[in-house]
């Protein structure tokens, strides 16, 4: 489905990196996205960044800082969003094995350092990010290798889970909407089997289905012959196999291009996967439809002259086959990521000089805005004359969805003024456990005012304990929050909210709550429930941080009080009592800040099942 404003896909692109200490380097930059956005006709929603891994993981906070405030001081990035690389093992001098960064991920090690990455592109104004732990992690030359090993992979997957829910804490805390991608490449043999099922982490820990797919090609060949799929039938083993005597000649056909692509495994090992495990675009198209999940294309690129096995380096082919493939996938494609720059490859494209003047113009037609410009990738310049980039007109929806589970998962459709935006969602989230699943939805909607239409279509109902709901957390527009987006679905029925500039119930960020907690423990520990005006607003919480040691443990909770006065409520649930203080479990209130303002510090002990109440005011 084409935007209005002629866009196929949401747009995303990488041209490089701001440098705010060097102006050239800045400049620079900024002259490379315009040109790219010149040549597609619109600008780009989406900009890829990285966390640096060849630094220490206790230095990847200061570095992310500085890629943050670059961002902002660029005028092309400002009003983007960041689509973040994290990888997770260092190549630095003196780093743990990337087996141990795993488990120190996935045992909190590092969780300060997370949340002070996501509070540093916060606080640089971008307020709306995309995350992509352990990019590339079925590739054994990447830093976020999951291993040769069962185990390995385990402590992986493990600190995957953990990654995601610290991102997700850490957005909450700073009004972020976050959304978190599991994104590995799409290679002739990746180098663990069946990536799928022994890498995903699962639904609930996974909010986009990202890949990163490039047109590099590396033909199957026979000593100097090379099979040729489509003088052969493209069959495999055929009894009489017909060859091509060069790269030239084999790579001329579009034909051998299109089923290398279809079919990365008939790469220069082997004519099928016999020789290792592919992983084809199809393959997690056919995925994200089993899982309800959307897709991005966080990196494609084509023509790469460095590492390109054919030599291929005006490559339209590649172009106008993921434009297809993309087309016909149905699933919803969050964006795509094009990659237009000589860092890590010769992929660079929208300038005269990168001399790939049919990559150029097949890009800007399958891709950027449909123009008398790009009609013909054969014959089209590069890129057209040069001009001020037309202004963005993409904005972002971002929902926050949770369920009650009976039979399967809870489905739903979305439409933005009466226009649905893509298919079929599912959310797998748990409501009971106060989780939410992250949809980031993007279309060229109203500056103003939008109704927001969600269907609940598949409601079950079994009897008491057996039911399926929808439940919606909150909606966000560009980044806000709006108060009255939040609704319960017990029923097959569609709900309406309004969100934008101009709509009456628009907020700002969320309230911020942060309770300061111990216990003595006994038999297990302290369990507490979090109550707002009276209404739980949690499940039972387990606090672990012992009070004889003076150690305490911080919680942090989001949501839109309102204006005007509340009460917070800490509610201890599980007492006991063995006959003596030294078997007594009980919980204690250290702290309680409320949007950065301390409403009690101290030591306020509950020695049985009661509540202690805290009065509040807020402004919004």
């Amino acid at each position: 489905m084409t935007t209005s404003s002629g866009l196929p896909f949401p747009l995303g692109v990488s041209v490089g990196n701001p440098n705010i200490s060097d102006p050239d380097a800045e400049a620079e930059f900024d002259a490379a996205n315009t040109q790219f956005a010149s040549l597609m006709g619109a600008q780009p929603t989406f900009m890829n960044s990285s966390v640096d891994s060849s630094q220490l993981v206790t230095d990847w906070d200061s570095n992310v800082e500085w890629s943050a405030t670059s961002a902002a001081a660029s005028p092309t990035f400002q009003g983007k969003i960041p689509t973040i690389a994290l990888p997770m093992s260092s190549t630095a001098a003196g780093s743990p094995s990337a087996d141990q960064m795993y488990k120190n991920f996935a045992n909190g090690t590092y969780d300060s350092i997370l949340q002070s990455m996501v509070k540093s592109w916060a606080d640089a104004g971008f307020m709306t990010q995309v995350w992509r732990p352990g990019v590339e992690m079925n590739l054994a030359d990447s830093t976020s290798f999951a291993g040769s090993t069962a185990a390995e992979q385990a402590d992986w997957v493990a600190a995957f889970k953990h990654i995601y829910t610290v991102l997700h804490s850490a957005a909450q805390a700073d009004g972020v909407n976050m959304t978190v991608a599991w994104n590995p490449g799409i290679v002739n043999f990746s180098d663990i089997d069946n990536v799928t099922q022994t890498l995903y982490p699962g639904n609930a820990y996974v909010d986009t289905i990202g890949v990163d797919v490039y047109g590099d090609v590396f033909p199957y060949h026979d000593g100097s012959k090379i099979y040729d799929w489509d003088k052969s039938g493209q069959e495999l083993n055929s009894p009489n196999p017909v060859y091509d005597t060069s790269l030239a000649q084999w790579d001329a056909d579009p034909v051998n291009l299109e089923h290398y692509y279809t079919d990365p495994a008939s790469s220069e090992y082997s004519l099928d996967d016999s020789g290792g495990s592919a992983l084809s675009l199809q393959d997690i198209i056919d995925f994200a439809k089993t899982t309800g999940k959307p897709i991005a294309i966080c990196e494609t690129g084509a023509g790469n002259t460095l590492d390109d096995g054919s030599n291929l380096t005006d490559n339209p082919t590649f172009v106008q086959w993921l434009s297809s493939t993309l087309a016909n996938a149905g699933v919803q494609i969050q964006y795509v990521g094009i990659w237009d720059s000589d860092l890590g490859g010769n992929y660079a494209f929208s300038a005269a000089s990168d001399d790939k003047p049919q990559e150029a113009a097949a890009w800007a037609k399958y891709f950027g805005v449909q123009s008398a410009a790009a009609t013909d990738p054969a014959t089209a310049p590069a890129s057209p004359p040069a001009a001020d980039p037309p202004a963005a007109t993409a904005h972002t929806l971002t929902l926050q969805m949770s369920e009650d589970a009976y039979k399967g998962d809870a489905a739903f459709t979305v439409a933005v003024n009466g226009q649905q935006v893509g298919g079929e969602y599912q959310t797998s989230a748990l409501h009971s456990s106060d989780d939410a699943n992250t949809f980031l939805l993007t279309g060229d909607w109203n500056s103003g005012v939008n109704d927001v239409a969600i269907s609940f279509i598949n409601d079950a109902y079994g009897g008491q304990g057996l039911d399926r709901n929808l439940y919606v957390n909150s909606i966000a527009y560009d980044g806000v929050t709006y108060a009255g987006t939040s609704a319960s679905m017990p029923g097959d029925s569609t709900d309406n909210f309004s969100v934008g500039p101009g709509a009456t119930t628009g907020t700002g960020p969320a309230d911020n709550l942060t309770l300061t907690l111990s216990e003595d423990a006994w038999q297990g520990n302290a369990d507490f429930v979090l109550y707002i005006d009276g209404k739980a607003v949690t499940t039972p919480q387990v606090v672990s941080a012992l009070h004889e040691a003076n150690a305490t443990q911080g919680f942090s909770f989001s949501g839109n009080f309102g204006s005007g006065a509340h009460t917070i409520g800490i509610g201890f649930v599980n007492d006991a009592y063995g006959g003596s203080d030294s078997e007594d479990r009980n919980l204690y209130v250290n702290g309680v800040t409320l949007n950065g303002s301390d409403i009690f510090s101290g030591d306020q002990a509950l020695y049985g099942n009661t509540t202690s109440d805290f009065a509040v005011t807020t402004s919004k």
